[in-house]
């Protein structure tokens, strides 16, 4: 099994402990896991790292499991297995694009909507809302998604940080939940805003030399443990974090994305 971030490393292992399934994992700083094991949890760079090291060290699985393949993260590591003996690939997105993709798979098993994975309790039903914002065409895009500096000059305004506060009174007032932000100022500001309003919140973002970045771990075990925490986040907790307790998820930045 394949991952490519810490968090949906941990994600997968807590849910293959939760099935009953015997894992042993494969860590930065760790030997390859020796004995008559048969699944095996390990991150992409960890595995490529050992493998460019000690390639004849490495066992050859069978089966590969790999999660976000349309990151292309992962050609390299499939590739050195299938040189050495046949071996399977079954891979997982949400977005499955890619060139690459066209050299390893053959069909697409099944495409899981989000109603199906409501369908079969993986995910909650919700209730959405959508914020009507006309002025953000105007914001200057690049690469097909909105630029983030322009983006934070849109949304840098005391009004855009009041309608925020005022929504979250109005529908999720002290529910614990989660707001992504367009950029590292705007999440530090948007906190700043519900820490005067007197809203138990938390931040996370990955730092620069205007703001640096808090203690990840303090401030994600504070928020856990937290009843009614609101965590502002930047880049951090996205991919892989899974806290069932959040009621709700707050998109504070206008994106391109379909899917969103």
């Amino acid at each position: 099994l394949l991952t490519h971030r810490s968090k949906i490393f941990k994600s997968t292992r807590r849910h293959l402990s939760n099935a009953g399934i015997p894992c042993v994992d494969f860590t930065a700083g760790c030997k390859m896991p020796q004995g008559d094991w048969k699944v095996m949890l390990a991150m992409e760079r960890t595995l490529w790292n050992a493998i460019s090291k000690a390639p004849d060290s490495i066992l050859q699985p069978n089966l590969i499991l790999v999660d976000e393949i349309h990151l292309n993260n992962f050609s390299k590591i499939i590739d050195f297995f299938k040189s050495r003996s046949r071996c399977f690939v079954v891979a997982f997105s949400g977005t499955p694009q890619g060139k690459h993709l066209h050299k390893y798979f053959t069909q697409i098993i099944k495409n899981v909507d989000s109603s199906d994975l409501i369908l079969s309790g993986d995910l909650v039903p919700c209730r959405a809302y959508q914020a009507q914002d006309k002025e953000v065409d105007s914001v200057k895009k690049s690469k097909g998604e909105f630029d983030d500096k322009k983006l934070f000059k849109h949304y840098n305004t005391a009004k855009r940080y009041d309608g925020l506060i005022n929504e979250y009174n109005e529908k999720v007032k002290g529910q614990k939940g989660i707001i992504f932000c367009c950029n590292i100022e705007h999440t530090v500001k948007t906190y700043e805003r519900f820490i005067a309003a007197g809203i138990n919140a938390f931040m996370v973002h990955s730092g620069n030399k205007n703001y640096p970045s808090p203690n990840f771990d303090n401030m994600i075990e504070a928020f856990e443990m937290s009843t009614d925490g609101v965590m502002i986040n930047q880049g951090i907790l996205d991919t892989g974090y899974d806290h069932p307790p959040i009621r709700f998820v707050a998109v504070d930045r206008a994106t391109t994305s379909l899917t969103l």
